[in-house]
This record gives structure tokens, C-alpha cells and sequence, in this order.
């Protein structure tokens, strides 16, 4: 497929803006690749490497429970059994803890497993209460804020051109939870270069 198909193919799909890099090369780009954006469910993925350096450092213990982080939440609160729920088990969003979350769609709502109806670690569910839960443990063991230790740890070292931490923002406690939402504000760019760093295992330049 040639460059103007792909490009026709991403307006056709909504796309606002398309980069696609081959060897470390930019060999298509579309729209504008430098504006911030929304990013949604990535966050979680950006999260999940921050994650990965401090678990190395030896900052976060993945085996940790819940019960042992004293993370519960509003009304009705966490069970015994799922307080035995692992950092781990957040982390690959099989927690089996399927408390109300901050940031969640209506129909994440409605197609949510019943409280209790899985045991941790054994079943994967696309869980926001999960993801929320990691920003709060982040926060709680590295005594770091989420934004300015990405900005620190991953932006500035590839090189990122738009990561501006006043773009992101915490989506604060509500009736559903006590486990605020982390929102990152991204260029396609950027998410490009984040891209190659997980390709290249952690390794860019």
C-alpha cells in the first residue's frame, strides 16, 4: 500500500493525525503529529513502564497485596478476599475486585463481573478500578507524582517534543471511587517515540 492510501485509508477512518516510521525513519505523516490529544486507555500502558523502573529500582514489590498497601475504597468497601488481590494481579488486570471506578464509560459500568464472582489472578477483565488503583499505589510508594516522574524518567530522556504536564490531570474522587484517574495529554509524535522505546526493549537511541 502506497503513502496516499494509507493516508486515505486514515481519513476514511477518522484518523486525525498518522505517523509511520520504518527503520527510525518517518516515511508517512498526516495531520497535525505535534498536537496533544486525550490519550485514554494508553495512560495505562505508560503507567505499566514507569512500573518497570521502579520495580527494578526495588521501590514497588509486584507481590504486594492490597490488604498489605491498606488500599480499600468508598462504600461498599473491599472484601477480605479481594484485599488478597496482588500488585501483580492489578497489573495484568486480574485482580477480581469489581468495585465501581472513577473515569469509566456506561457501558463499562453494565458489563462489569458481579462483586466476588472471581477469585484474583484468575480471570481478565478490562478493569479502569485496576488501573486507577496502580496510579494511587505509584503514588503512595515512590512518594512521586505520576506526570512529573514520566516527564522526568521517560519524556526528556528519548526526547519527547510535546510532553507538557500541565496538559494531564488527576480526575479527582467521586461517589464511585476513591481512586483517582490519571489523563495523559499527548502528541502522536511522542507516542511514537514511546512506541520505539518499548520495541527496543527499553533501550532508545
Amino acid at each position: 500500500m502506497d503513502s496516499s492510501a494509507v493516508v486515505l485509508l486514515a481519513k476514511k477512518l477518522g484518523a486525525y493525525s498518522l505517523i509511520v516510521n520504518k527503520n527510525n525513519a518517518n516515511v508517512i505523516e498526516f495531520g497535525d503529529t505535534s498536537d496533544r490529544f486525550n490519550i485514554a486507555s494508553i495512560r495505562k500502558c505508560l503507567l505499566g513502564a514507569l512500573y518497570g523502573i521502579r520495580v527494578a529500582e526495588g521501590k514497588i514489590n509486584i507481590s504486594s497485596t492490597l490488604e498489605q498497601l491498606k488500599i480499600d475504597d468508598n462504600d461498599p468497601a473491599l472484601t477480605a478476599e479481594e484485599k488478597e488481590a496482588t500488585v501483580e494481579d492489578l497489573l495484568k488486570l486480574r485482580s477480581g475486585v469489581y468495585h465501581s471506578a472513577n473515569y469509566e464509560t456506561a457501558s463499562a459500568k453494565a458489563d462489569k463481573p458481579q462483586r466476588g464472582s472471581h477469585a484474583h489472578n484468575t480471570f481478565w477483565y478490562y478493569n479502569n478500578w485496576d488501573a486507577n488503583v496502580l496510579g494511587t499505589i505509584y503514588k503512595n510508594l515512590t512518594k512521586k507524582d505520576i506526570f512529573e516522574d514520566f516527564r522526568k524518567l521517560i519524556a526528556e530522556p528519548i526526547g519527547m517534543e510535546d510532553f507538557d504536564i500541565s496538559k494531564c490531570e488527576y480526575k479527582l474522587a467521586d461517589e464511585n471511587s476513591i481512586h483517582p484517574a490519571y489523563i495523559f495529554r499527548m502528541s502522536v509524535r511522542d507516542l511514537l517515540k514511546f512506541g520505539l522505546l518499548y520495541l527496543n526493549r527499553g533501550n532508545y537511541g
